[in-house]
């Protein structure tokens, strides 16, 4: 019966490599990682099991291990370091209540982060004052996908005043979202809302993060196929 049981689960989930999924499954997610998924099945389907093994890392960051986090200060921010880290440590707790499991950590002394949180006091772009943005990257290396960010936060608001920590943590939290796979969110309220500086937001709801959810889910079963598919021809 076990067998059986084993062997049903693995069919459904072998069905998801030949079969189309609506593009409305995946709300809220970067085409990037929607892509990854799509070729993935591409790549189980034709046996290259191992990039496929790397494109569900890439669809699931911080699934298998917490993403490592170096925080960093220019020097006219290091007064605000104890709630600069205060509020580091609220965003990654917004995002293990979101994703059900730790999904952030700090990284240790002498290891190499996959993201780094770069505090200052101002933050502009085109002229422009944000609260903080990210540069992301995923790369494929053999069967593994690596996914890294640089994010800069800033630590005094335009009008001169600190930015307070559930402020700080808000910015943080939708920067995070940002490495994780998700799209800005035109809506007000959200965690990919834009900072709003009188109404932080200080959760991260079901709805936010359905699509990204969806898309680990059939991530972690395409991985599924993927190694049984692997294991079945000896490789």
């Amino acid at each position: 019966m076990v067998w059986r049981a084993a062997s049903f689960v693995y069919a459904i989930s072998a069905a998801i490599t030949h079969t189309v999924t609506p593009a409305s499954t995946f709300n809220g997610v970067q085409r990037e990682l929607v892509d990854h998924y799509i070729t993935a099945k591409d790549d189980i389907n034709r046996g290259d099991y191992q990039t496929a093994f790397a494109r569900t890392d890439l669809m699931r960051p911080g699934s298998t291990k917490p993403i490592t986090v170096e925080v960093q200060f220019m020097q006219d921010a290091l007064a605000q370091s104890p709630e600069a880290y205060q509020a580091v440590r609220g965003a990654f707790a917004m995002w293990g209540g979101a994703l059900h499991q730790q999904t952030f950590r700090l990284a240790e002394r002498n290891e190499s982060p996959d993201v780094v949180i770069l505090f200052k006091t101002d933050v502009s772009q085109n002229g422009a004052a944000l609260g903080g943005f990210v540069n992301w990257s995923r790369r494929i290396c053999g069967n593994v996908g690596v996914t890294n960010g640089d994010i800069q936060v800033r630590t005094i608001q335009p009008n001169g005043i600190s930015m307070t920590i559930p402020q700080l943590r808000h910015e943080i939290a939708h920067e995070l979202g940002h490495v994780l796979g998700l799209t800005d969110d035109e809506r007000v309220g959200h965690v990919m809302s834009g900072l709003n500086l009188n109404d932080p937001v200080d959760t991260i709801s079901a709805e936010d993060v359905e699509g990204l959810m969806n898309l680990r889910q059939y991530a972690f079963m395409l991985r599924q196929v993927a190694q049984n598919e692997s294991n079945s021809r000896g490789y």
